[in-house]
């Protein structure tokens, strides 16, 4: 309800980004499932906001670990078909989540936000890298200033099409990814 309530203050964006974080992958801090969120607007026609709130719905982003994770899915959103938090078993049989992930293609995207300045973080994000490009994973990294205006935003939504489009035709043309 808190949700819906706010969706008349805030913009479109936001409020996807808020309504993520109620169905975030933390067990303990994960309020909500997506289906519940559409139950409680369905079920409620007449409030102010429930437009703006139906408008986001295809955005809200179930098991996201951050804002930046909202942010990149609705870029990408309609491009491809794109999950979060995607699991990958290595050849080592250890389990590796891609922030996004669009996994016909193998092609990820991970947020690089300040909590991966931390010298064992970095150390650790280069070795779970280097495995999943080891499997063919091509890796995108993306930062707050690849989100931060429009220009930018286009930019880098340019630059992931671009490489999907070049990893389907290599499927396209029977290469092995």
């Amino acid at each position: 309800m808190a949700w819906a309530q706010i969706s008349h203050y805030i913009d479109d964006e936001s409020l996807a980004i808020v309504g993520s974080a109620l169905l975030c992958r933390d067990k303990v801090l994960k309020a909500a499932t997506k289906s519940e969120l559409v139950g409680y607007v369905t079920a409620n026609p007449r409030f102010t906001g429930r437009a703006r709130c139906m408008r986001v719905i295809p955005y809200l982003v179930e098991n996201t670990d951050s804002p930046p994770e909202v942010q990149v899915h609705m870029l990408l959103y309609g491009i491809a078909n794109i999950t979060t938090n995607h699991p990958v078993q290595t050849r080592d049989r250890r389990w590796r989540f891609i922030d996004i992930a669009i996994p016909d293609v193998k092609v990820g995207i991970e947020y690089q936000g300040a909590y991966h300045s931390d010298p064992a973080q970095m150390r650790s994000d280069a070795t779970r890298m280097n495995e999943l490009i080891a499997m063919g994973w091509i890796i995108i990294q993306a930062t707050a200033a690849d989100l931060r205006t429009e220009e930018t935003r286009n930019r880098f939504v340019k630059s992931i099409v671009e490489i999907v489009n070049r990893r389907r035709h290599a499927l396209l043309a029977g290469m092995q990814l």
